[in-house]
């Protein structure tokens, strides 16, 4: 009985100890990173080691994550990669801490360059356990088509670059990578990290259109509404045709379409009813393949059609309003392709009824491209009859004759008298000149004539003079 009342006793003592006993504090992650450091920092010179989160697991029956080194022994030729010691693991109470490579902002960005998917550039984190820094891949993604400036030659891109989670290979500064890892070439420029948002880039435009990078959008203006085709159906060799009011635009990949007929477009006459033609370069937005992208704008007569370029925007420097227009003229090269004219306009008259004359199909005749041929260019029967001529011998319409010294007027050789000078009127009263200088100045020429005369004489009657 003395034994059960012992056990008893103990038993309850044990519990109340228990009770009253001091529990383990919790391990931060914090005291598990520095107690990591402290075991990296006791490892003999020339080694070096990180201490990683690692885990979950089983610490006295529960779920952990810890802080592990794994470190390399520099004293070895190659150096040795040590693993992570077991027998060394940090654990902590609670979830590990984020990533810091998460953690960094997005943000909009215009750079200069022509950057494609999966296009990464290196940027800086704080580790909230260690308090240092830690390199981030930051990755771009294209928003906009990169586009060439048709006028400065350089390269332009408009999209998002935003923390891909994964660290980066380098440090902050360095020049883009590709999607496999390598350098870029040539370099685009670094941008400011981190990165300010730009909302609004400028627009890339041409003389009667603009490619709006916000929106990814080929667009005009016509009468204070903007008329645009999406990126994608303009890249695209279909390609698509948008109508508002009085003006279509069309656009396409190499080349764009045709406006639809009414009523699907208020265009009747398209060759004559062109506004604008632009062509923009541009690269595909995953592999950075080059293509060229067509826009053509089509209106009524009397409607108004603009680029709708603004300040800021990238195209053509503002005319002068006190100047007058520069004419100008392109296309027409085949029945395909209608001239466009601005300027004078009796110079565009010409030009439009010319490609007409030239093209207007009559009679149903068309070459093999398609190209009409007027009824007045086509050669006729009988038609050279009036341009025949009747077989002429070479003695008819040729004679050669010998030429002598006997052709040659020999009288005088230049002139045996001075001739007199006439008396002019100088200010109403008589003037005349010495002669005898005048003979004088005549007499030391007449050798020189004479030698240059008798050159030109020998020359002719050397060469048998066949007249």
């Amino acid at each position: 009985m003395r034994r059960w009342f012992a056990l008893a006793g103990f038993v309850c003592f044990g519990l109340l100890a228990s009770m009253y006993s001091p529990r383990a504090a919790a391990v931060t992650p914090q005291q598990a990173y520095q107690s990591c450091m402290n075991y990296r920092n006791s490892l003999p010179p020339n080694n070096e080691g990180a201490c990683s989160v690692a885990g979950p697991q089983n610490f006295s029956g529960v779920s952990k994550f810890y802080y592990q080194l794994s470190w390399v022994d520099k004293r070895t030729i190659p150096p040795t990669q040590h693993p992570a010691d077991p027998d060394k693991r940090f654990a902590f109470d609670g979830a590990p801490p984020s990533n810091p490579c998460t953690q960094l902002p997005s943000a909009r960005i215009y750079n200069s360059g022509k950057l494609t998917q999966g296009t990464s550039i290196c940027g800086r984190a704080t580790d909230s356990i260690s308090g240092g820094s830690v390199q981030c891949a930051l990755t771009f993604t294209p928003i906009s088509a990169p586009t060439q400036n048709q006028y400065s030659g350089g390269w332009e891109t408009y999209g998002t670059l935003a923390p891909s989670g994964n660290l980066c290979a380098g440090s902050e500064g360095d020049p883009w990578k590709d999607g496999s890892g390598g350098a870029l070439n040539p370099a685009p420029p670094v941008p400011t990290l981190p990165a300010a948002d730009v909302a609004a880039p400028p627009k890339v435009c041409g003389g009667g259109s603009c490619y709006d990078t916000a929106s990814d959008k080929y667009c005009a203006t016509s009468g204070g509404q903007q008329v645009c085709v999406a990126g994608a159906t303009a890249r695209s060799s279909a390609g698509g045709c948008v109508s508002s009011g009085d003006a279509t635009i069309c656009a396409g990949s190499p080349n764009a379409p045709a406006p639809p007929p009414p009523p699907a477009s208020p265009i009747t006459d398209p060759p004559t009813q062109i506004k604008s033609q632009d062509n923009t370069t541009q690269a595909d937005k995953v592999t950075g393949t080059l293509q060229n992208v067509s826009t053509t704008v089509y209106a009524q007569p009397s409607a108004p059609v603009e680029s709708g370029q603004q300040a800021g925007d990238k195209g053509p420097a503002p005319t002068d309003p006190n100047e007058p227009e520069k004419g100008s003229a392109s296309g027409g090269q085949d029945c395909n392709t209608p001239p466009i004219c601005s300027g004078d306009a009796p110079t565009c008259m010409v030009v439009s009824q010319v490609w007409l004359d030239r093209c207007t199909v009559k009679d149903d005749k068309s070459d093999k491209n398609g190209n009409g041929q007027p009824d007045w260019t086509e050669v006729q029967p009988g038609d050279g009859d009036q341009y025949a001529t009747g077989e002429t011998s070479a003695g008819e319409v040729m004679s050669s004759d010998v030429v002598d010294g006997s052709k040659i007027d020999q009288t005088s050789w230049a002139g045996n008298t001075c001739p007199t000078l006439p008396t002019v009127m100088v200010f109403g009263k008589p003037w005349t000149m010495d002669q005898g200088y005048f003979c004088e100045w005549l007499a030391m020429l007449r050798p020189i004539f004479l030698l240059i005369a008798g050159f030109i004489a020998i020359k002719i009657t050397a060469s048998g003079g066949k007249s």
